[in-house]
């Protein structure tokens, strides 16, 4: 089936990285997704940083199994952005602490640009991504997705 334009892609790192201190910090973690934005020329229309550990204890409730952390998205003109990181989880790891980071817009984007912007900021000691790219077929007018999946391991 011949393939017409990118329709839509979403983007998302799961990794390890030493940066603990950046995944501690709504704030830092909103600044971090802003920047990302920036570097594939999206425009954030509205964001929200969360500090899960300091809400449930507001709320008087147990930690989630874990242990907490801080979370940040942002709403882009585009679609969304999130990152979540657990900088407390296993602390005897030698590869550093866990975060999640998530990208899905409207349009295509590049990212090696957002790779590179993670490894700077976070210092990334291993992660695996996957970069879900959705086309439309050019002999249908249905709106009709074609999938291309990739899971792909980049060491530092």
């Amino acid at each position: 089936m011949p393939i017409r334009d990118t329709v839509g892609r979403d983007y998302t790192v799961i990794g390890w990285c030493y940066n603990s201190k950046l995944l501690a910090d709504e704030k830092a973690l909103a600044c971090l997704l802003r920047e990302v934005c920036s570097v594939v020329g999206m425009r954030p229309l509205a964001e929200m940083g969360v500090d899960v550990e300091a809400h449930l204890d507001k709320l008087n409730l147990q930690k989630f199994e874990d242990e907490g952390g801080s979370s940040a998205s942002l709403i882009l003109s585009t679609s969304h952005a999130s990152i979540h990181g657990w900088p407390w989880r296993d602390q005897s790891r030698s590869d550093g602490a866990l975060f999640w980071f998530t990208i899905g817009s409207c349009r295509d984007f590049d990212p090696s640009a957002i790779d590179h912007v993670l490894h700077e900021r976070l210092s990334v000691t291993r992660s695996r991504r996957t970069d879900l790219v959705l086309n439309l077929p050019t002999d249908d007018d249905r709106l009709f997705t074609y999938e291309i999946d990739r899971q792909y391991e980049l060491p530092y």
